[in-house]
């Protein structure tokens, strides 16, 4: 770690400063310096915990990180132009310094480098199978958080899904029953669209039976007219057969009369006749617009002679003075031959006769 590197550079830099002083004033001896490089580079100066392989290099300044081989021969032989370690007597191999290798340096500088991220002096330090452990049981817990965080995320995606799923289940009910509602409504309309269609068909089908009924009716009441007109004329016909009749009778009865007694001329014959002929035409007249007016209108001829028979009866028997002329009328509607109205011309003749003796 950057800790552990200082405090070792900080280390070095001391003994590198001290062992400079020592060799510029040329006074140290052999076995001075032993003792002092001993004492000075000795690893359990450096670190108060058990000594490891990689902390048996002594005698060093902080060195750059060794990035390759040639690196560390660089500062290797830089390292030896500043501190000699070769003895200046003869010495046992057993008191040298612990040579320093390129494999030792490349050991010592991957250990160093892997603790850049940490905190490292000699108590903290941690072997690599140690290292990994620790890196396994933090990767560990993180992945017992992530599966935690994963699990509470399942339950939140569980719950948002129910509430979803109930939400959806609310809005598809209710639009079903709405969908219920606006079927039912359109049964209903389409009920009450058949029965108005049939309504309308059978409305069409009376007018058209009334158009026809009408028709009809039209053309029997123009039959209705035409037989009536056919019937009127008939009638007006009777009444000049009835007026010529009751002249030629009463011109027989005024001759009869005549027979009799002379005082009768034959000028005042013919005015008595012409006004007989007038007041039987204005009573024809008068009879046949109070016909038209009153009465409805016969629907058969059977049914206007009936009629006009019996309104010849009722004033033959309610008029005295107009009896003769409600006879005639009668008489013609009956339509006799010639040879019985003439014995009903006699007769009556034969009658008046009988009133005027008396």
């Amino acid at each position: 770690s950057s800790k552990s590197t200082n405090s070792t550079g900080g280390s070095l830099e001391s003994i590198e400063s001290n062992a400079s002083r020592h060799l510029d004033k040329h006074t140290l001896k052999e076995g001075d310096f032993k003792k002092f490089f001993t004492e000075s580079h000795h690893p359990s100066k450096l670190f108060d915990h058990k000594i490891s392989r990689r902390r048996t290099i002594a005698g060093v300044t902080a060195i750059p990180k060794a990035s390759s081989t040639k690196d560390l021969h660089r500062q290797t032989s830089e390292f030896g132009r500043h501190i000699p370690l070769k003895p200046l007597g003869n010495t046992s191999r057993s008191d040298e310094h612990p040579r320093e290798t390129v494999s030792s340096r490349l050991r010592f500088a991957k250990g160093h480098v892997s603790h850049d991220l940490q905190e490292c002096d000699g108590k903290t330090y941690v072997t690599p199978t140690q290292r990994k452990e620790m890196e396994m049981k933090t990767l560990k817990g993180e992945i017992k958080q992530l599966k935690k965080d994963v699990a509470e995320r399942v339950e939140e995606i569980d719950l948002l899904k129910k509430n979803l799923d109930k939400e959806a289940a609310d809005i598809i009910e209710s639009k079903d029953l709405k969908i219920q509602e606006i079927r039912a409504e359109l049964k209903t309309m389409t009920s009450c669209q058949d029965e108005l269609k049939v309504s309308y068909d059978e409305s069409l089908q009376k007018i058209s039976s009334l158009e026809k009924t009408v028709n009809e009716l039209k053309a029997a009441i123009a039959e209705n007219d035409k037989k009536n007109g056919q019937i009127y004329y008939e009638m007006y016909r009777k009444g000049q057969e009835s007026a010529k009749f009751e002249r030629n009778f009463e011109i027989e009865r005024l001759a009869a009369i005549s027979g009799k007694s002379t005082s009768v001329t034959t000028r005042e014959l013919l005015e008595k006749l012409m006004n007989t002929e007038t007041e039987l035409a204005k009573w024809q007249s008068f009879r046949r617009q109070e016909s038209y007016e009153q009465a409805d209108r016969p629907e058969t001829e059977a049914a206007a002679i009936l009629r006009f028979l019996k309104d010849s009866f009722y004033h033959y028997i309610t008029d005295q003075k107009q009896s003769d002329n409600h006879l005639r009328a009668m008489i013609r509607i009956f339509n006799f031959t010639e040879p019985q109205k003439k014995r009903i011309a006699s007769a009556i003749a034969e009658r008046i006769n009988k009133k005027n003796s008396l």
